[in-house]
C-alpha cells in the first residue's frame, strides 16, 4: 500500500474499530483481529516505505554513476593507441589513466551498438509481427540467439538513447540501464536532457 493510499486508509479503519468496539462491548475476540489487522496493515506500510526508500537509494546510485561517466567524446582521441610507458610511477599512472578511458570509451560504444541492435529489432519485430512469426524465432534461424528479455531490453535502450541522445555519452554498463529502464527516464528528466 503507498504512502497516500494509507493516509486515507488508516482514519477509516480507525473509525471502524472504534465502532466495532462500541458496539460489541462484550466481544473480546474483536481487540484481537484488531490487532492482528493492525499488524498486517503496518507491517505492509514499513515493507512499502522501505521499498520506496531502496528505490531512491538506487536511484540516486544511478544517478551518481550517470553523471560520473557522462563525458563528451573526443573522436580524435578514440582511435588513438595507448602507449604502455611503464618506467616510473608517473607514467605507470598516466597508462593507467589513458587505459581507463579506452575503456570508457568501449563502454559507450557497446551503449551505442546496442541502441542500433534494438533498432532493428524493432523494425523486425514491427515487420515479423504482421507475418506472425515471433522475433527470437526468427533470430535463431539466422544464427543471431537473443532471449525475449534482452531483445525487450535492447529496444527500450534504443527508445532511451532516442530520446536522450546524452545517454550515448556514458560510460555505463548496458545492464545498469536496461535494468533500472524508469529510474534512468526519471533522472534524464532531471538532468534536463
Amino acid at each position: 500500500m503507498d504512502k497516500a493510499t494509507w493516509q486515507k486508509f488508516q482514519p477509516a479503519m480507525d473509525s471502524f474499530c472504534r465502532y466495532l468496539l462500541q458496539t460489541h462491548p462484550n466481544d473480546n475476540q474483536i481487540p484481537q483481529y484488531l490487532k492482528q489487522i493492525n499488524d498486517i496493515v503496518t507491517n505492509k506500510q514499513l515493507n512499502a516505505d522501505e521499498k520506496e526508500r531502496k528505490k531512491e537509494d538506487q536511484k540516486i546510485k544511478l544517478k551518481r554513476e550517470i553523471m560520473k561517466s557522462y563525458c563528451e567524446i573526443d573522436e580524435n582521441r578514440e582511435n588513438a593507441e595507448v602507449a604502455l610507458k611503464q618506467e616510473n610511477e608517473k607514467e605507470c599512472l598516466k597508462t593507467l589513466k589513458a587505459l581507463q578511458n579506452k575503456i570508457d570509451i568501449d563502454k559507450r560504444r557497446v551503449l551505442k551498438f546496442g541502441s542500433q541492435q534494438g533498432r532493428l529489432i524493432n523494425k523486425l519485430t514491427q515487420n515479423l509481427r504482421l507475418k506472425g512469426v515471433e522475433i527470437c524465432t526468427y533470430l535463431a534461424s539466422n544464427g543471431i540467439v537473443f532471449s525475449l528479455s534482452h531483445c525487450y531490453a535492447l529496444m527500450d535502450l534504443w527508445r532511451m538513447t532516442s530520446k536522450y541522445p546524452k545517454l550515448l555519452k556514458c560510460s555505463m554498463n548496458l545492464r545498469d540501464i536496461t535494468r533500472n529502464i524508469k529510474l534512468v527516464d526519471e533522472i534524464c528528466i532531471e538532468l534536463g536532457w
